[in-house]
């Protein structure tokens, strides 16, 4: 069994190898799921929306919201691996537009005009194009039959590891 750095390893390499999440949300209007690419740091994930989008419009400052990232091609058969988690959800602030950048903007290349630097960044959400989000994640399940044999839970508290254990 994975020691509980090999674990976070696992985790983080996981997280920047896939490139799309799909997201659940429920406000006044009811439940809501949406899929959209994404960037990975630090117990964080970033994505960008449309304002016009219902997502972008229904996911208010900390709205609870989870979500699931899984690698597309499996089959039943095959090595099975993905991720369930839950966080919470708020338009990205000041602090988190460096990991934005690096980890959402810069990712993805037909990107780069718009959130490629902190002034493009700026002059998005300015002329109300765009918006970009950060989940604070508080727990994952992280399924891995060829590496766990299962799956780990792996908590977070303020983007930190907490605690990691079988489920």
């Amino acid at each position: 069994m994975p020691t509980h750095d090999e674990v976070i390893d696992i985790l983080d390499e996981y997280l920047r190898k896939q490139t799309s999440i799909t997201i659940a949300n429920y406000s006044e209007s009811g439940l809501w799921i949406s899929n959209m690419f994404y960037g990975y740091a630090l117990g964080k994930i970033f994505f960008s929306s449309k304002l016009k989008t219902r997502h972008a419009k229904e996911i208010g400052d900390g709205s609870q919201v989870a979500f699931s990232i899984a690698n597309s091609s499996q089959t039943p058969a095959s090595k099975v691996i993905g991720i369930q988690g839950v966080g919470f959800c708020h338009p990205s602030n000041v602090e988190d537009y460096p990991n934005l950048i690096k980890h959402y903007g810069l990712r993805f290349a037909e990107y780069a005009d718009s959130f490629g630097n902190l002034k493009s960044i700026i002059e998005v959400m300015q002329g109300g194009i765009s918006k970009p989000f950060t989940i604070d994640i508080t727990m994952i399940k992280f399924l891995n039959k060829e590496v766990f044999g299962g799956y780990q839970i792996i908590e977070f508290h303020n983007s930190k590891i907490i605690k990691v254990y079988p489920g």
